[in-house]
């Protein structure tokens, strides 16, 4: 995934993932989950030959406000189980010390 930090800009994630999920939402699936101070937002188009043929891949979009700015990831993923996404995430949280 492609990674950026934007130092001085401190968004509002809350809002910024609801303008999102608006922009994507008519023409795409899209979930959202909250994982301590990271929102992730995944866009799909849909369609049973996709899900058939497995070809469950997303667009995936990571935004963690950090000290001083926010860091934003974007790229290709599978679409999340979400249990098991929350479950992956505090784990790397815990293994980093950013539990915040």
């Amino acid at each position: 995934m492609e990674s950026r930090y934007y130092p001085g800009v401190e968004a509002d994630v809350i809002k910024l993932t609801t303008e999102l999920r608006d922009l994507f939402d008519e023409d795409f699936d899209v979930q959202t989950m909250q994982v301590s101070s990271t929102a992730v937002l995944q866009a799909r188009k849909s369609s049973t030959l996709r899900e058939l043929t497995g070809l469950t891949s997303a667009l995936t979009i990571k935004i963690t406000p950090e000290t001083g700015g926010t860091r934003v990831e974007i790229g290709m993923q599978k679409w999340f189980d979400k249990a098991a996404f929350a479950a992956s995430l505090y784990r790397r949280s815990v293994r980093t010390g950013n539990t915040n």
